[in-house]
């Protein structure tokens, strides 16, 4: 089965919307993959972001994308980077506590 992809259009440079939904944010195409995860769309869904009639982005992964953050070095530039996950193993018992 096709994953139909998503359109979205952004607006100035701090709007973007899509599916009935709109964020305004520093990164707007982000924060729109967050909130299309949050709306309930599949992660594999590929999202179009036009600026008008003209392709502007595409996303070929709405999950892939909600997981980038921006951040800016000293110089301006902008940084993208995947957010940090904090994995935590299962809890264990000591070997002492499970001869017990």
């Amino acid at each position: 089965m096709k994953i139909e992809t998503i359109r979205a259009e952004l607006t100035k440079s701090d709007i973007a919307t899509a599916e009935g939904i709109t964020v305004k944010a520093e990164v707007p195409v982000l924060a729109l993959c967050r909130k299309l995860l949050e709306a309930g769309h599949d992660p594999a869904t590929p999202l179009n972001v036009y600026r008008g009639k003209t392709l502007a982005l595409r996303i070929l992964g709405i999950g892939e994308a909600a997981g980038v953050r921006m951040s800016v070095d000293e110089t301006g530039c902008p940084i993208f980077k995947r957010a940090e996950t904090r994995a935590a193993a299962s809890p264990m018992r000591y070997f002492s506590e499970a001869a017990e």
